[in-house]
């Protein structure tokens, strides 16, 4: 329904997902950054406002996935509480790359939470096409910058975190590339990449997971992409546990 844009059929239903959340969050993504529709919006980010931390997983996933965007970054002008922050997406346009950012600062009591609220009001300027650059930001923007750190360059330790399905047995017919999506999404690491090819026996596909300074490659080989895909993913599930072990 995104790719075609014909959401009327699915749009009840959408919602009433959102409002349960019931979305992972890519769905999300798609849906405030793929659909032109506001009250498909005004929805997704009634749910941020209760699960705020879903903001800042949106905009990294868009840094990813948006062809324009080139890297965002949280722009901290103090470095104890209470924090104030920003965020700076940097776009490129048909005159060049700007740095797009929100006319208003956030200040929280808690560094990741300042984040989270700068992902949300970022989000909600862009829909509104309200952005500003650097130079048009609150007076208080023009502060010597204490600390930057790009969401793209936040990489996941070595050591894997612990999540239910690293702990689990794992068994044919299983949804393999849904547990490794899951994993990424809820551990914020980068989503998992594939790559395919035409081999004799059909497909040949690779999946690879960045884990901190660390790629793990899956390798799967099979007559339907499908198959070759979800081989793929249960070897990199199958070395992910082996790490978390």
């Amino acid at each position: 329904a995104v790719e075609t844009q014909e959401l009327l059929p699915v749009l009840a239903e959408v919602k009433t997902r959102i409002d349960k959340g019931q979305l992972s969050v890519q769905d999300l993504y798609l849906l405030m950054f793929q659909v032109k529709d506001e009250s498909i919006h005004k929805a997704v980010l009634n749910h941020l406002e209760k699960q705020i931390q879903d903001a800042s997983s949106i905009i990294a996933m868009a840094v990813d996935w948006q062809v324009e965007w080139q890297r965002a970054e949280y722009v901290e002008l103090s470095q104890s509480s209470p924090f104030t922050v920003a965020l700076e997406v940097t776009i490129t346009q048909e005159e060049g790359p700007r740095i797009l950012t929100t006319r208003d600062l956030v200040t929280h009591g808690r560094k990741q939470g300042a984040r989270h609220q700068a992902s949300l009001l970022w989000i909600e300027a862009y829909l509104q096409n309200a952005l500003v650059e650097v130079h048009e930001r609150s007076p208080l923007g023009n502060t010597p910058t204490q600390v930057v750190e790009a969401v793209v360059t936040e990489k996941p330790s070595s050591c894997v975190p612990m999540h239910r399905y690293l702990s689990k047995p794992l068994k044919d017919g299983q949804n393999f590339v849904g547990m490794l999506n899951d994993i990424c999404q809820s551990l914020r690491w980068e989503l998992v990449s594939y790559e395919f090819a035409e081999v004799s026996e059909g497909f040949e596909c690779d999946c690879r997971l960045r884990v901190g300074d660390e790629v793990i490659v899956g390798r799967g080989i099979a007559p339907a992409k499908q198959k070759a895909k979800a081989i793929a993913a249960r070897q990199v599930m199958e070395k992910l546990q082996a790490i978390a072990g």
